[in-house]
């Protein structure tokens, strides 16, 4: 490529370009990110780069964002695929492996076959849905996306680059940006600068004798230096002065751009000579080119011209003539040679042009049956107060992008409200809350309290319960939670005696911020007002709702009185549809809950599934991160805990979209959780560490505490630090006898008391924590707390050597747990009969019940586990056969230590020297992230998903050589 391209003075960066070329070819994706000034030659290194990957045989799928378009969610991204998907239809994509086409559609409308969108997209679900698509083109030959003018993009599609760059395609898809360096874009520079195998190159202006290369032998001499000393080693200056090189050095103000940067006088004073050159036909089409769009189709720009077709063709011509538009490879489509020339036309238009050219673009993408997204972004800067259509126009394209591009919906909102007749208060309000709720999903905390605020002075009585649940639920994420209380409880006195529908709600979101601060008592006594109350207003929904919060919070404690509310609240859903439970969401996450903490696992999934549809399907973008998290427990604790990581997985991912810092802490704490329990415990720590820096920028919380210190306690326990797991777990409980914990989300916590009062030796200690373990599960009748009380049962019984008591409450353990019908734990309980029958001297008995563990442990891909038991067996004096990927989408077989590099095999063995990461990286002088990566290939390549798993295969290594 270096040859070729042509660049003066670009030789390190045309090698880092040639570098992520060579890395797609070899291996697979990767990001480029390209930074500098305006001119300096970013869109020329990409162009090349394109040219390069063409040249290659790659797909090459080029956009870029454009100045005054960045209310147009996700345009750069439209830019770039439309063209491709515009010549495959949908029954090719679902062949190429794209599933998810109709989420696709509610960002590309060449996948819109005219009739309404049933799918209401979501951020997550948009940003997996390009994911697929990308690995489906990449399937057949690599794909290259290539997206300029970043600085000027919509924050969806900043998103999306953001969240490819933490969960990149599988596939041979390399992302290639360019952006000027502004504040507005560090936060995803850094997150690229931290994606495997990310390059950054930073264009610096070109040197003296550099620079003088691209000045044309036309420039007399006389004018060089002059030219030279202006343009500052930029090569768009030195190109466009060298168009009117008198320009130079001569009087005028430079113009300033947004980002402080600074464009020349002499090249603003040279881009006007050159406008002012034109024939007044060409400046028109090209001031309606600048107004339709970058980059721009003839018709619109015609339109918003105006001009006729051959007028415009000519007027077209004229431009191409002089190098101010250029031609793209799709038909009848256009591009400015520059950003700045748009810049310059559409400025020099004037103000009363561009207004009338708007609405002469709106007109003609509705005449053409354009949808209300293409069409509102001219709205927005042409209608005048009171155009009914204009309105409509805004509010449908906010409705359709709520979800998936939350601040443009944000933007279509407020251009709504300016539209509206101050004389209807109950419409604006509407709309303040629907904008409200658009800036909050996009993390404008600061301007959607103040729209929620106006949205309150205008609402009617019947309608203040929404507006102040909301502005209390703000105030908790701004940190004010005392506000926010405040603020419920002095509606709620308002009411007196007044609408109890509105009172119950208003007791309910009081309910919500009890149980977070852990004042159960407190939480309790506003559930039973809350439920008098909708008792009297005789509504179904809300009913329900307060039925299900209540039964969740009495399930940790009065399982007999939560299974009589929760069923009565399930049985009210089941009779209303998804429209009703739009607005009362809430209902569908106690009920969940509610069920999980009953161990109705798959109840609790159906509740959380039909809650997810429900805010997919209206747009309830605060909902959509609740539902996506929560499922995560109940799959766990049924057994399907690699179903479980997945879904946290994503959980995480769409919790860095939110701005409350609450629901990231979550997704870390819960896929923590799992981690820990799959054990995957190095995952599992550094999620916790994570969710412990997330956790300062929460307003202090009872709960935050507790689960953090509970989580905490739990990794010290796994590492055998049984003292300290102790002593974190008292201090989140609130003492010894850990009053903080509801006794029906203790069984965790037993394990590890147990376990620590056996390591000292204290077999009266761990017998009270056993024997309050059997109180409380003979009090719930709950399988599951049953489970684990007869496990700890059994390893006290072990330690104090009576083997036939510890193998019968092992057995009574795993028949618990089978009657739950939760394998993970039913074969962790059968391990643990293993020993226990092996401690009897029943080998064979012993050996029977170890492999069924393992093989089940193996089968629900428990790493950890599984290779405890098959050490247990070996001890026994039984191998385990070679073991692959397994569960769903298990991959082939892996291989031995032979299929491992030398420095693999190095890291294989600190691993099972039990070195962690960091002793390793320092061990052998690497980073880090360089080990997480050599681990990672060594999970692949022997066709396992734990240290300790690497560690049993360099023990049966040395095994087999002995």
């Amino acid at each position: 490529m270096n040859a070729a391209t042509g660049l003066i003075g670009r030789d390190a960066e045309v090698e880092a370009v040639d570098a992520a070329l060579e890395a797609l070819d070899a291996r697979g994706g990767g990001f480029l990110a390209i930074s500098g000034e305006p001119g300096i030659g970013k869109s020329r290194l990409l162009a090349e780069l394109a040219a390069e990957a063409e040249r290659r045989g790659h797909l090459v799928l080029a956009g870029r964002a454009a100045e005054f378009e960045r209310d147009v969610p996700f345009a750069a991204w439209i830019d770039a695929v439309e063209p491709a998907l515009e010549r495959l239809d949908r029954d090719r994509l679902a062949r190429m492996g794209v599933a998810r086409l109709d989420e696709l559609a509610t960002i590309f409308p060449a996948l819109r076959d005219g009739s309404p969108l049933d799918v209401v997209g979501d951020r997550l679900g948009a940003h997996r849905a390009v994911r697929e698509l990308l690995d489906g083109l990449a399937g057949t030959r690599p794909v290259v996306v290539v997206l300029d003018d970043l600085q000027w993009a919509d924050d969806a599609s900043l998103e999306l680059v953001a969240a490819l760059a933490r969960r990149p395609p599988a596939g041979r898809v390399l992302i290639a940006v360019a952006h000027r360096p502004t504040e507005a874009l560090r936060p995803l520079r850094r997150g690229l600068d931290r994606a495997e195998g990310a390059r950054a190159v930073e264009l610096d202006p070109l040197g003296p004798d550099e620079a003088a290369k691209l000045v044309p032998d036309r420039v007399p001499p006389g004018l060089r230096p002059a030219l030279l000393h202006e343009a500052g080693g930029n090569p768009f200056y030195v190109e466009q002065l060298a168009r009117a090189p008198a320009a130079a050095g001569g009087e005028g103000r430079p113009e300033i751009l947004e980002g402080g940067f600074t464009v020349p006088a002499g090249v603003a004073a040279s881009l006007a000579e050159e406008l002012g050159d034109l024939p007044e036909p060409t400046r028109r089409l090209l001031r309606g080119a600048a107004v339709a769009g970058e980059p721009f189709d003839l018709w619109l720009a015609a339109a918003c011209a105006p001009l006729t077709v051959d007028a415009a063709l000519a007027a077209l011509d004229a431009a191409l003539a002089v190098d101010l538009v250029r031609a793209t490879p799709l038909p009848g489509q256009f591009v400015f040679r520059h950003p700045l020339v748009r810049r310059a036309i559409y400025a020099e238009a004037g103000e009363g042009f561009r207004l009338a050219a708007h609405a002469l673009a709106a007109k003609a993408l509705a005449s053409r049956g354009i949808e209300p997204s293409a069409r509102a972004h001219h709205v927005a800067r042409s209608a005048q107060p009171g155009d009914e259509e204009g309105i409509e126009v805004l509010l449908a394209a906010a409705e359709r992008h709520a979800s998936s591009a939350p601040a443009s919906a944000a933007a279509w909102y407020g251009a709504a409200l300016r539209l509206l007749a101050e004389a209807e208060p109950e419409r604006r309000a509407d709309v303040l809350v629907r904008r409200a709720r658009a800036l909050l999903a996009a993390g404008h905390l600061e301007e959607s309290y103040d729209a929620m605020l106006a949205a309150l002075e205008l609402a009617p009585p019947e309608g203040v319960a929404e507006p102040v649940a909301l502005l209390a639920e703000i105030e908790q994420w701004m940190g004010r939670p005392d506000a926010a209380e405040e603020r419920l409880a002095a509606a709620r006195a308002r009411l007196d005696e007044g609408d109890p529908k509105i009172a119950a709600l208003l007791a309910l979101r009081l309910m919500f911020t009890d149980i977070w601060n852990g004042r159960r008592e407190s939480a309790e006594a506003n559930g039973l007002a809350a439920y008098t109350a909708a008792q009297r207003a005789g509504d179904e929904a809300v009913l329900a709702a307060v039925e299900a919060t209540l039964g969740q919070l009495l399930a940790h404690s009065d399982v007999a009185a939560a299974r009589g509310l929760l069923d009565a609240a399930a049985a009210r859903v089941a009779r209303l549809d998804d429209d009703r439970l739009a607005d009362a969401l809430d209902t569908l996450y106690s009920l969940g809950w509610g069920a999980t903490h009953l161990e109705a696992f798959d109840e609790a999934v159906g509740h959380f599934a039909r809650g997810l549809a429900i805010a997919r399907r209206h747009g309830v973008a605060r909902y959509l991160m609740t539902f996506r998290t929560e499922p995560a427990e109940a799959l766990v604790r049924s057994g399907r805990v690699r179903e479980a990581l997945a879904v946290a997985d994503d959980a995480v991912e769409a919790s860095r979209l939110h701005p409350s810092p609450r629901f990231l802490w979550w997704a870390l704490w819960l896929r923590s959780t799992i981690l820990l329990r799959a054990g995957e415990v190095d995952a599992a720590e550094a999620d916790l560490d994570e969710a412990d820096v997330v956790r300062r920028d929460i307003p202090p919380q009872a709960m935050v505490d507790i689960w953090m210190g509970y989580q905490r306690a739990a990794l010290l326990s796994t590492a055998g630090d049984h003292a300290a797991a102790v002593a974190a777990l008292e201090e989140a409980g609130g003492g010894p006898d850990l009053e903080l914990i509801p006794p029906n989300d203790r069984q965790w916590a037993w394990e590890i008391l147990v376990d620590a009062a056996l390591d000292r030796g204290d077999l009266p200690g761990a017998q009270a924590w056993v024997e309050e373990a059997e109180r409380c599960a003979q009090a719930s009748g709950l399988h599951g707390l049953a489970g684990f009380a007869a496990r700890c049962r059994a390893r006290l019984e072990l330690a104090r050597g009576d083997v036939a008591a510890a193998t019968a409450a092992a057995r009574a353990s795993v028949a618990a747990f089978e009657a739950l019908g939760t394998p993970f734990d039913a074969a962790r309980s059968r391990a643990l009969e293993g020993e226990c029958l092996a401690a009897a001297g029943r080998r064979a008995d012993a050996v029977t019940a170890l492999q069924e563990a393992e093989a089940t442990l193996h089968e629900l891909s428990v790493e950890r586990y599984r290779a405890e038991a098959a050490r247990a067996l070996r001890r026994l004096g039984r191998r385990t056969p070679p073991r692959g990927a397994a569960g769903p989408g298990a991959g082939p077989g892996p291989g031995g230590l032979e299929a491992l590099s030398a420095r693999e095999l190095e890291i294989a063995e600190l691993v099972h020297r039990e070195l962690s990461n960091r002793e390793i990286a320092e061990t052998l002088f690497l980073s880090e992230k360089t080990v997480q990566t050599h681990l990672r290939n060594i999970f692949v390549k022997l066709g396992v998903s734990s240290r300790v798993a690497v560690a049993v295969a360099i023990e049966q290594a040395r095994e087999d050589e002995a």
